[in-house]
């Protein structure tokens, strides 16, 4: 498990990299405003990650029945994450339970590059243009997990869209 600061945290183990030469993961969360979260929130550590690309597709058809188009559109990532919330009181780790606040994002960085669908990079949010500009979305559903030996874990979901770049967000 991964140590933390305030307002980020490692990511993914010792996912990427060798031995010896890991570069941390690490996790900046933004409020609705476009503010990142300091002090005052705790990323949990995620432990391990299960990424996926989602779209969907449309079919037409001729008057015989036969098909003649098939269309892809509505495209995204969805990374599913297992958490570890640490924290180095209580207090902190009421911090990191908390949850996500409404129409956060998350920029990642420091995972190895994976291209996926239309992102050349699926896991880090880079500088440019999009789609590689486009944040991570938390959707609603967070879970926190207790054990009686006081092991706190958890899991989100995380979405990225192709077409949502920067912190855009609405709160309503």
């Amino acid at each position: 498990m991964a140590s933390q600061t305030q307002g980020a945290a490692n990511g993914f183990g010792t996912y990427g990299g060798t031995a010896g030469s890991r570069t941390p993961v690490s996790f900046t969360v933004y409020n609705a405003s476009n503010t990142s979260l300091g002090a005052g929130f705790v990323m949990p550590t995620v432990d391990g990650f299960t990424l996926t690309h989602n779209y969907e597709t449309s079919n037409t058809r001729l008057g015989n029945g036969d098909y003649d188009s098939h269309t892809v559109h509505g495209e995204y990532l969805e990374m599913s994450c297992d958490l570890v919330f640490v924290g180095s009181s209580e207090a902190n780790l009421a911090l990191a339970e908390r949850g996500f606040p409404p129409g956060s994002t998350i920029v990642i960085s420091g995972a190895p590059v994976r291209s996926m669908g239309s992102f050349t990079d699926a896991i880090n949010v880079a500088g440019g243009s999009a789609p590689e500009t486009s944040r991570w979305h938390p959707m609603p559903g967070m879970t926190i997990r207790r054990t009686s030996t006081g092991t706190s874990t958890g899991s989100i979901t995380l979405r990225r869209y192709p077409g949502i770049v920067g912190g855009a967000a609405i709160v309503i």
